[in-house]
């Protein structure tokens, strides 16, 4: 899981941006699935009820991976805009 302060508002980008890491780098073996975690809604708006997606945890991407020094790089490095989220240490084993 991976979680920083910056990363409120690019979830999106940060997904985006780790995908496209992974495909480069051939590490679809190691690297499965990069979720953000969302839950539906139901709201009542005008008297109608509505179903929408909210994030269950802002600011969290969670990554389902094999944990070695070469997909942590990965993770660790991936970049979706000016902030650098991404420079956390190495999670406990």
């Amino acid at each position: 899981m991976v979680h920083h302060p910056y990363l409120l508002g690019l979830e999106k980008k940060v997904k985006e941006s780790l995908e496209s890491r992974v495909a480069a780098f051939s590490l679809q073996d190691k690297i499965g699935r990069v979720m953000i975690p969302m839950e539906e809604v139901v709201e009542v708006r005008g008297g109608k009820k509505v179903v929408s997606n909210r994030m269950s945890y802002p600011g969290y991407v969670l990554v389902e991976m094999d944990l070695d020094e070469n997909t942590w790089h990965t993770v660790r490095s991936t970049r979706a805009s000016p902030a650098s989220w991404a420079r956390r240490r190495h999670p406990r084993r």
